[in-house]
């Protein structure tokens, strides 16, 4: 039964089906052998069609080239963000012993010279690129390390001792709680590495060496032993003040030797060498100390902070050579020894997060795969090798294993015995008779302890059968971080991209239908001699994919050689070239990607060539040759539909972006989250094409609404029987649709591009508040913290900055209210610090930065959104609509303290006798938030001026004002010199002892523009939208015009028949596009504005889901950007390339034969 069925389905459809596909595969064989002899021919026609051609050529150049460019720079930006992500890994890897230390694990050694050997065979594969031994943190031995409790057990080296005369090292602080502040609880402690031969050169030794910031990382282990070399990370430097080639006398670190929890005993180490984990690690440590004498200071490197916790943070670095053989040989017996890797990054694929997690299991499989196979010989036995075994000793082996295999062919001369591997693990065969030896895998072998033997020969894993690895992949976890947002990132482009892909299609199909439009009537020839319906096809189509696949080609090889510029975009149009964004040029886009390009691209156009030649030699030879073809009226309400809908949006967006208007609040007409969410995200498109096509439509009626307005003056007096009766509007109108498309692009491009780069800005200066903001661990005086940053200016020694412009602080106290309890967090704005603080407009009440700080210098004040219905306030909307022009006041209280002595000699407050100061302050209006301070702090505060601040206070405290944060004005930085001045004297600053943290705003900038750039891909996008539709628009209205121009040939030729004179031509034709290009330009940069504002909503839902994922937010709004020049300049473009077609194309007109010309038609 089975079989028959099988036959049928054999029979009636896989062979059918096999068939069809070899015809198909021997036509297209036919077809390539026969290039050859008809590429000439078809070639010829080309040429002799060459204007035709031209505008083929370019709508696919165009589609090629914008569809090409978005794959290309999506495969690119995943690559570009997993290279930023992963670019701060020293080491991708951590290689472990297999085993657990013990007595009887098989795959451990504690030499210290045979682990690292492992390294020169991992370095053999191509995968790897470097390799070399380090003494640090203990093993790790956890499937998942980051969900593994385990994963927090295992112990660094810790520093537990500095001592030199170089340096403070008495004062010098071992902690780092940054370890647990931002990781798991493993260690709080300041930490050591001590590197062997093969880490300080090669790709490891770059890694380092970039971080290097004083002195020279040393190039080979050798020098770095020579050298006595100690590397140290820049905090623990500067609180030392230890500078390069400075000594010190000894680190003294400690080694774990035992673990238990918390709860039990540890027994065999004395009560002072146990030390406790912190108390979310859960368990207690024996640590023993060691030493490293003599050493000089070579390097000090910039601390990166937390970051993958696998072999933690910030190490103090020495050379591993400088330990002797005795504690190179504990460290490797308690575990401490592991080998580092770095891989060939270039190898590791990046199409998706998926392809590379994929690529590194794989890897990981290969690697850990070579287990140690053992022969085991019984007590008593003599010790021999393998080769060694003769047929006098029995042997048993495992049922299944390689083993058995090498006995059954005679590669084990020994009596072979198969059977289990408890039957082995006790000397017995199947039968329980003794045997003298056996050869186990070392994965069946469970616990030594348990044979009564011993291991006479091992082969297989690593170091010629001693070792036995695993190891934890550093990369995968900073992959799965990235698989999910690179996943929305890439959503968030490609439906950005939408209008330039529409765009490109758009002048595709455009093209080919002037071009094949014009071949109706030559079809219709062909016929009346005799043309067969497959000839003309072959004819039609052969042409078009030849000149398709050469414009392919140019815009695919464009595309590439753009693509790493678009990478580098850190603003609209605004590039900074990197060498390594160079190595995305070619190999960046994938087979699926290429193949789905040419489909959309060479397929389209062979694919509409085909049915407009079906359709040609369908209609009548007649209709043909007169060039009349019947038309179908499309559905004029989906546009209108669409644009409906598109305009609503754009208005919605417009209220909700200005706080509201009329009736409607500052949530718009719709408050439904999902509906409006919806509106949001599919709205700009539909705005744009619904109004291309309605628009369009008036901008083709263009001459006929010029000619109302103008007709009966002297202008068109001569022209306008012409005008009258021309049937320009159904020729040209997907032109005008082209123009409106293109130039509502290169709008929509320009304000949303130039409003990104507005906003970065203005993100960075509203999270740092001014050039550079200092964060200091105690509260100190402005004249302290002036001469900590002038201290590390005069270190940076840069000639870009070289003295600090100003500084400013915002102070903050917890005064109350009078009538309500409850404490208001008060900001303090100082007088004279709107030079450094870089205050927003849109963050201040009426967007007006002056008024209101002499506002605040005036006793008035500032509420945000918490503390405005906490005090009954009215908000910036309310208190616009307030025509009385009341004043809302409040008054504050302060106490001022009396303390006395009591009973036991302390002082305590004394209530009885304390009092409060006031101060009477009136309303301003609702803030935002302040520079450099969160807006989620400043939502339930208030800011007061210098002025209320002293009267609270008194003037005693306020002149002696202290603070822990202090922000100073430096230099322009807008300017490129000066944000790298920034960032370096920001580092040195950092490095102070008495500064906690120290921010810049170029670092902070070039991070804001590295998420909207290079990360989310926003401004490359539009600077591609811009570029390319800007291109397009000339192009088109170059090429298209001139087919345009040719298809009314006939007609401009009877207007001379009749009398019509040259100039009479030239008026009309230019009076008639002109008219038709102009309104189509004023309604696509119209459109363009609409377009752009209704992105605006786009950017806030995905800014709202990006906000979710990161958890993070930025407090500016989209305030859109008017970029009036480069619009303009794109419009005039246009309108000169019109007039030279439109000049060049009338002269070819009037200068054909008239005869000819009537005749031919």
């Amino acid at each position: 039964m089975a079989n028959a069925i099988l036959e049928r389905l054999l029979e009636r459809i896989i062979m059918p089906i096999f068939y069809w596909i070899s015809e198909k595969i021997v036509n297209l064989f036919d077809k390539i052998r026969s290039l050859p002899s008809t590429l000439p021919i078809v070639s010829q026609r080309v040429w002799r069609g060459r204007e035709r051609a031209i505008a083929v050529i370019a709508g696919v150049f165009l589609a090629s080239l914008v569809i090409t460019t978005v794959f290309a720079y999506g495969n690119g930006l995943s690559k570009a963000a997993l290279k930023e992500g992963i670019d701060d890994l020293l080491f991708d890897g951590k290689v472990d012993f297999r085993e657990d230390p013990g007595e009887y694990n098989i795959g451990r050694t504690n030499d210290s010279e045979v682990w690292e050997s492992v390294c020169d065979e991992l370095v053999q594969k191509p995968e790897f690129e470097d390799c070399g031994l380090v003494f640090g943190r203990q093993g790790i031995r956890v499937d998942n390390p980051f969900f593994d409790p385990g994963f927090i057990i295992a112990q660094p080296l810790n520093v537990e001792e500095i001592k030199g005369n170089s340096g403070n090292w008495a004062n010098v602080s071992l902690e780092y709680p940054e370890a647990l502040n931002s990781g798991p609880p493993i260690n709080d402690e300041r930490i050591i590495r001590f590197y062997g031969d093969g880490i300080w050169d090669g790709e490891l030794g770059d890694r380092h060496s970039k971080d290097i910031i004083y002195g020279e990382w040393p190039e080979t282990g050798e020098v770095a032993t020579q050298n006595r070399a100690v590397i140290l990370p820049s905090k623990l430097a500067s609180q030392a003040g230890v500078e390069i080639n400075d000594t010190i006398d000894e680190i003294t670190f400690s080694y774990v030797t035992d673990v238990k929890p918390f709860n039990e005993k540890m027994t065999g180490c004395s009560l002072e060498d146990i030390e406790y984990g912190p108390e979310d690690n859960g368990h207690k440590y024996c640590r023993q100390n060691l030493t490293v004498v003599n050493l000089t200071v070579v390097a000090i490197y910039q601390e990166k902070g937390a970051g993958n916790p696998t072999i933690l943070f910030d190490p103090v670095i020495v050379p591993a050579s400088l330990l002797n053989n005795t504690q190179k040989t504990t460290l490797m017996e308690y575990d401490h020894g592991y080998l580092g890797f770095a891989l060939d990054r270039d190898k590791l694929p990046s199409q998706t997060a998926d392809h590379a997690v994929d690529y590194l299991n794989d890897l990981y499989q290969d690697v850990t795969k070579k287990r140690i196979t053992v022969l085991y010989g019984a007590n008593g036995t003599v010790e021999l090798t393998k080769e060694n075994l003769t047929s006098e000793h029995k042997l048993g082996v495992l049922s299944g294993s390689q083993s058995e295999s090498d006995c059954n062919n005679d590669l084990i001369k020994a009596q072979c015995f198969v059977t289990n591997a408890t039957n082995l693990r006790n000397f017995k065969d199947a039968d329980g008779n003794s045997i003298d030896y056996f050869i186990m895998n070392s994965k069946y072998l469970g616990s030594q302890a348990e044979i009564n033997g011993t291991i006479v020969d091992s082969w297989g894993g690593y170091a010629d059968g001693q070792v036995e690895l695993t190891y934890t992949d550093l990369i995968s976890g900073t992959i799965g971080f990235l698989n999910i947002f690179l996943g929305l990132v890439a959503v968030f482009n490609y439906v950005l991209m939408i209008p330039i892909v529409i765009l490109s299609f758009s002048v595709l199909i455009y093209g080919l239908a002037l071009s094949l439009e014009q071949r109706k009537m030559e079809i219709a020839i062909h016929r009346v001699i005799g043309g067969t319906k497959e000839g003309l096809q072959k004819m039609l189509t052969s042409e078009i994919v030849i000149v398709s696949t050469v414009a392919f080609l140019g815009g695919y090889i464009l595309s590439i050689g753009i693509v790493p510029n678009l990478l580098s975009a850190v603003g609209f149009m605004s590039f900074e070239s990197s060498g390594d964004l160079a190595e995305y040029r070619w190999a960046n886009l994938g087979i699926g990607a290429l193949m789905f390009t040419i489909a959309t691209t060479i397929g389209i156009a062979w694919f509409y060539g085909r049915k407009k030649a079906d359709e040609f030699l369908s209609i009548e030879i007649v209709e043909g040759v007169s060039k009349l073809s019947k038309k179908v009226e499309p559905r004029f309400w989906i546009p209108l539909a669409c644009f409906a809908v598109g305009a609503f949006t754009c208005m919605e967006i417009w209220i909700e972006d200005n706080g509201g208007w009329w009736i409607f609040g500052e949530d718009g007409v719709v408050t439904n989250f999902i509906t409006n969410g919806l509106l949001k995200i599919f709205a700009p498109f539909l705005l744009w094409i619904g109004g291309a096509i309605i628009l369009g439509k008036i901008g083709a009626k263009g001459p006929e609404f010029l000619v109302r307005l103008f007709g009966r003056t002297a202008l068109l007096s001569d022209i306008k029987r012409g005008l009258t009766n021309s049937t320009s509007s159904d020729t040209v109108n997907r032109l005008a649709v082209i123009m409106l498309l293109t130039l509502s692009i290169v709008t929509l491009a320009a304000i949303q591009g130039y409003t990104g780069t507005d906003v970065d800005e203005r993100t960075a200066s509203a999270d740092i508040g001014a050039d550079i903001q200092v964060q200091f661990v105690d509260p100190v005086s402005k004249e302290q913290a002036e001469t900590t940053v002038l201290s590390a200016i005069e270190r940076m020694n840069n000639d870009e900055i070289k003295n600090i412009e100003s500084s400013a602080s915002i102070g903050t106290i917890y005064p109350t209210a009078k009538g309500n309890s409850g404490v208001i967090t008060t900001y303090i704005i100082f007088d004279n610090t709107d030079d450094t603080l870089l205050w927003d407009r849109q963050s201040v009440p009426n967007k007006n930065i002056d008024a209101t700080i002499n506002g605040l210098s005036n006793d008035k004040f500032t509420a945000g959104e918490g503390a405005i219905g906490l005090l009954d306030l009215p908000d910036n909307e309310e208190l616009e609509s307030d025509d009385t022009g009341f004043e809302y006041k409040i008054t504050l209280e302060y106490p001022e303290y009396k303390f006395r002595i009591n009973e036991t000699g302390f002082p305590e407050i004394d209530f009885a006798n304390s009092t409060y100061r006031e101060t009477q302050i009136t309303y301003l209006g609702e803030h935002q938030w302040i520079p450099g301070v969160p807006s989620t702090d400043t939502s339930n505060a208030i800011i007061i001026g210098e002025n209320s601040y002293r009267n609270l206070v008194g003037s005693t405290i306020a002149d002696n004002y202290v603070s822990t944060t202090w922000f100073f004005e430096l230099c322009d930085q807008n300017e490129k010199d000066c944000k790298d001045a920034l960032s370096n004297v920001a580092v040195e600053i950092g490095n102070s002892e008495i500064v906690f943290s120290s921010q810049d705003w170029a670092s902070s900038h070039e991070e804001v523009e590295t998420n909207g750039g290079l990360i989310f891909g926003t401004q490359g996008l539009l600077s591609l939208q811009f570029m390319v539709s800007s291109v397009a628009v000339v192009a088109s209205a170059f090429v298209f015009l001139s087919l345009v121009l040719d298809q009314r040939s006939k007609e401009l030729a009877i207007l001379q028949a009749i009398g019509a004179s040259p100039n009479q031509i030239r008026k009309l034709v230019l009076f008639e596009i002109l008219s038709i290009i102009i309104v189509s330009m004023t309604l696509g940069v119209l459109l363009g504005i609409g377009v752009a504002q209704t992105f605006n909503g786009f950017f806030y839902v995905f800014g709202y889901i990006f906000q979710i994922f990161l958890g993070n937010a930025t407090p500016i709004s989209r305030e859109l950007v008017w970029p009036w020049a480069e619009i303009i300049v794109v419009n005039i473009s246009v309108l000169i390339a019109v007039i030279i077609a439109l000049v060049l194309t009338t002269r070819k007109v009037l200068k054909a034969n008239l005869a000819m010309i009537l005749k031919g038609e």
